[in-house]
């Protein structure tokens, strides 16, 4: 490939990520093939998105350009019920089932593209490749079809939120032994938020910076980062990844610096993962990987609704309110099987203990992020050599955390009640050069 056709490439790559950054979807999801196998890839390496799984994979996937599109439909519940009614509210508006996903499904659209060389250097030859990819990292938006007066003051207001966070990384891997890879990528994170709907923390009493807490349209956050991955082809047909993402220092969100904690600033939190592979068959390879999410880092999500005297704190503060967000393990299983030289078909397993925790549910009206099992299935097929098609599903199943106990006195008190459910469709196509 020449390096003016690198150079079109990269701005494909930077120009998809721009266009994602106005689209709506949700969830991590890189490619196709590996979502199909519950997003295993941290040693599964399967097509030019392998490195944003585990950045010393690109090295094991053949020279190839991948473009994806998906899709993301989401369904839920917030449930109300105050103890008693607050002053001047009508008890019948206030107590009741909310619908938070009041929107058509939401897409995004990604990019990889990979080469490898081999390279003599003093007698010694060496293997190595470089990529570049671009994906959607996180995604939640809410959309209330009605007023929900806990959260929001003026009549003809709707609660909603879009949270979008996208990462595009070139890559280099390299062959240090027969069996070891290495691999870094420098990630760089941009995000945008809008809110509408919060007035009830509009307020000098409830935020340092009351003009920037709500209804304030778009605003953006960026970031650099890395990631460091490793894999070890241990023994024949079986392989050892892991990967390290740092944390990511981020931008504020200057528009609502008032709302999240620490002035709106969102950090990217550390993530460590650990990965397997074994092909048991020619044409067929199981697949398992752990990793943890460091949720505690970021004050603006870690941080609790309620302060050690259990009262409000003053939003936008380094101890300001936040969504309570659990570090999360997640668990995935995976298995692929080719049933000829045409047609692959996979399927997979996963499971992240929820964000939510049950006494923070009120402020997570906003993010309304439960699920916690999600099965996948996935197929591909070779048009030509050079040309292939690949198509996942995915169904995040509906879960139900209950806050019993979420809206303190100052506010109700009360309860919130909140479930998720998501379904996912991808699609797929590459060119292997």
């Amino acid at each position: 490939m020449t390096f003016h056709n690198w150079k079109l490439l990269i701005s494909a790559v930077l120009f998809t990520a721009t266009i994602s950054t106005t689209n709506t979807a949700s969830a991590f999801i890189a490619g196709t093939r590996a979502p199909g196998m519950g997003s295993t890839g941290i040693a599964y390496p399967q097509d030019a998105f392998a490195g944003a799984y585990n950045p010393a994979g690109i090295l094991e996937v053949e020279d190839r350009f991948d473009l994806s599109a998906s899709s993301i439909f989401n369904r839920g519940t917030a449930i109300i019920q105050f103890d008693r009614t607050p002053a001047n509210e009508d008890k019948e508006k206030i107590n009741g089932k909310f619908n938070p996903f009041n929107h058509l499904a939401s897409f995004d659209f990604g990019l990889g593209i990979n080469q490898t060389f081999c390279t003599n250097i003093c007698g010694y030859s060496w293997e190595w490749a470089v990529g570049l990819v671009a994906y959607n990292w996180e995604r939640q938006k809410t959309s209330y079809s009605k007023r929900v007066p806990l959260l929001t003051k003026e009549k003809k207001s709707k609660l909603g939120m879009e949270y979008i966070h996208d990462v595009v990384s070139p890559i280099i891997s390299l062959r240090v032994t027969d069996c070891h890879t290495i691999g870094f990528s420098f990630d760089y994170h941009i995000q945008r938020l809008s809110i509408k709907g919060l007035e009830q923390f509009r307020h000098e009493n409830h935020s340092y910076s009351p003009s920037h807490v709500t209804n304030n349209g778009d605003s953006y956050s960026r970031g650099f980062g890395a990631t460091i991955g490793w894999a070890w082809e241990a023994t024949d047909g079986l392989t050892i990844g892991a990967i390290y993402r740092s944390k990511t220092k981020m931008s504020r969100f200057h528009k609502y610096k008032g709302f999240f904690a620490q002035g709106g600033a969102i950090d990217s939190p550390a993530q460590w993962g650990v990965g397997a592979a074994y092909q048991f068959l020619p044409c067929a390879t199981v697949t398992a990987d752990i990793e943890w999410i460091e949720w505690d880092q970021i004050k603006a999500l870690h941080n609790p609704l309620l302060q050690k005297d259990k009262k409000i704190g003053l939003a936008g503060t380094d101890h300001g309110p936040g969504f309570g967000f659990n570090n999360q393990v997640v668990y995935r299983l995976g298995i692929d099987y080719a049933i000829n030289q045409f047609w692959t078909v996979r399927a997979g397993y996963q499971y992240a203990n929820t964000v939510t925790k049950k006494s923070q549910t009120m402020l997570n009206l906003l993010f309304c992020k439960t699920s916690e099992h999600l099965a996948s299935f996935g197929v591909s097929y070779m048009l030509t050599p050079c040309n292939e098609i690949s198509f996942f599903y995915a169904h995040s199943f509906e879960n139900e955390v209950n806050g019993k106990h979420a809206i303190p006195v100052e506010c109700g008190p009360g309860k919130v009640d909140l479930t998720e459910s998501k379904d996912f469709v991808g699609l797929s196509w590459a060119f292997i050069y």
